[in-house]
Order: structure tokens, then C-alpha cells, then sequence
């Protein structure tokens, strides 16, 4: 049924289901006697993964961690970052997306506005290494030098170590799994969090 030209609702197995279309991506949404779950699979299976992965995310780190997934520069690839995002979200993150053609400035002042643990850099163009400088020289100004930050793109194993020296807590070049960067950020999260 029609609610809006945009919006749709449905039932399955007794959920109530809304889809919103939004530039080309259907965003599905499964009402719960809580809150609505947004997602971007349509079974309600994935949204029961979804939901469950959000809640022991929360309880081992106490609190739903905040990702910020950033496209810097001139670079007008996404897809790897949309893909990404919803791999966070569904493993229990809560995604904050830039979009595209972001100044480092802008980055790191949405990184602190939105109150992040992690920064993720999406860079394609190859300027990762003085993208990467900037970015720790802004965090390092604005003291929020305890936000993570990952890159992944297409990163030449050659600069690997160079990106590590300079604060980046790990790198997902061209090829890394999917679940790799949520299975990190949650190791990383957890042992900060223990005494």
C-alpha cells in the first residue's frame, strides 16, 4: 500500500514494514513496539541481525559505537563507503555518512560534532598520505586525538607503514573482507574498554 509516492507499507508475518526510496537506494524500515530499525535488506531476518548485533554491541562496550565514514577530496567513488556504512550498521554501529567531496576540515569538524570513537577515510585518488597529515594535524589542534581513524581505498602496501606511523589505527586497502573493519573497530573498542 501507498502511503506517499515515495513511501510504501507492507505486512510480513505480522510486521509491519515501510520502504522509502531515496535517490536510487531503498531504505527498509520494520516497526518493533520500540523504535523503527532502518536497513537496507528486506527480510525480516537481516533486521533481527541487525537488531540483535546493535544490542551486544551496546552491552560489551556499554554504549553504541559512532562511526563516521568520509569520502576527503575530489575522489567520486562511493560505493566502497556506502557498502561499508551499511556493513557497520549492520554489525551494531551507528553510521554517520559525509557523502562525497569532503574537506578534511569539514571531516574532523563533523567527527567532533557528531561525538565519534572512529573516523573512516574512503580515498581513492591516492593523496592518503598528506590527506592523512592533515587530518591528524586538525584532530591534534582541536584535541580529539582519542577518535580512531581507519582508511581503506586504494592504498599501496608501500605506504602502509607510513600511514600507521602517523596515527592510523588500521588500513583496509582494495580486497579486505567486508566484516573486517567492524571486527576491528570492536577489538579495539573492547580494549579500551576493560580496566
Amino acid at each position: 500500500m501507498w502511503l506517499h509516492k515515495d513511501i510504501t507499507q507492507t505486512k510480513k508475518n505480522g510486521q509491519n514494514f515501510i520502504a522509502r526510496r531515496e535517490a536510487n537506494v531503498r531504505i527498509i524500515a520494520v516497526e518493533t513496539n520500540c523504535s523503527i530499525n532502518y536497513n537496507e535488506a528486506a527480510t525480516q531476518e537481516v533486521f533481527i541481525f541487525s537488531i540483535q548485533n546493535r544490542m551486544e554491541v551496546a552491552l560489551t562496550l556499554k554504549r553504541t559505537p559512532r562511526v563516521l565514514v568520509a569520502k576527503p577530496g575530489l575522489d567520486g567513488h562511493d560505493r566502497g563507503a556506502k557498502v561499508i556504512a551499511h556493513a557497520l550498521k549492520d554489525a551494531g554501529f551507528e553510521v554517520i555518512y559525509t557523502g562525497l567531496h569532503q574537506t578534511v576540515e569539514m571531516i574532523v569538524e563533523a567527527a567532533i560534532q557528531e561525538d565519534v570513537d572512529v573516523i573512516g577515510l574512503s580515498i581513492m585518488s591516492g593523496a592518503h598520505l598528506p590527506i592523512c597529515q592533515k587530518l591528524f594535524q586538525l584532530l591534534k589542534e582541536k584535541g580529539a586525538t582519542d577518535i580512531m581513524v581507519l582508511v581503506g581505498g586504494v592504498i599501496p602496501s608501500r605506504d602502509i607503514p607510513a600511514l600507521k606511523a602517523m596515527g592510523v589505527k588500521e588500513v583496509f586497502p582494495g580486497g579486505s573482507d567486508i566484516h573486517a573493519p567492524a571486527s576491528f573497530i570492536k577489538q579495539q573498542l573492547s580494549a579500551e574498554a576493560m580496566p
